[in-house]
């Protein structure tokens, strides 16, 4: 991390820290916390490392993870469902696609656009799901940065979410913006 002296103020604040804590986490005195915050002194390079250190350990501990905004409940269709159960499932519990899963794993996506263009193509309602359904969503884990999420959301619109190697839940673009309202 890099850190101008006078950003020091507007991180530790942001970070909820005292000038005592910052300084008691990064090794130096409350007194040098409070001199470079007020621009009398021009500290050392090794100790501005030693804060910049510390700031950076506590905005780690403090990132959101992807399990804080996902939804827990996996709402899923397996390949031989028909487009007909997936299109109910989906106005039942209000989403726009959803993962394909076969023995717990998962095989596909299907969303509205996919089902859209199947019935443009001339599908039926009793066409099967994996006829139809495009590349299995990625996967990520519970305990990855959010910013891992909303960048992979760019390009796909659902991500698998695991923890201890069991799906526990997924994460669309609208969870992440319910994340931050």
């Amino acid at each position: 991390m890099h850190l101008e002296p006078e950003e020091l103020k507007t991180i530790r604040k942001q970070l909820n820290l005292t000038q005592s804590g910052l300084a008691k986490l990064a090794g130096v005195s409350q007194s040098l916390i409070a001199k470079i915050e007020a621009k009398s002194i021009d500290p050392t390079y090794s100790k501005v490392k030693k804060i910049a250190s510390a700031l950076a350990t506590q905005q780690s501990k403090g990132a959101r993870k992807i399990g804080s905004v996902m939804t827990r409940k996996v709402i899923y269709v397996s390949p031989s469902d028909t487009i007909k159960t997936a299109i109910d499932r989906m106005k039942k519990d209000k989403i726009s696609q959803m993962p394909v899963i076969k023995n717990g794993m998962s095989v596909g996506l299907i969303s509205e656009a996919i089902i859209l263009d199947a019935i443009t193509r001339g599908k039926t309602p009793d066409t099967e799901i994996g006829s139809i359904m495009a590349d299995a969503p990625p996967i990520v884990s519970f305990d990855a940065p959010l910013e891992l999420a909303t960048g992979m959301l760019k390009y796909c619109p659902l991500l698998l979410v695991v923890k201890d190697g069991q799906f526990v839940g997924v994460v669309t673009r609208t969870d992440i913006l319910k994340g931050y309202g």
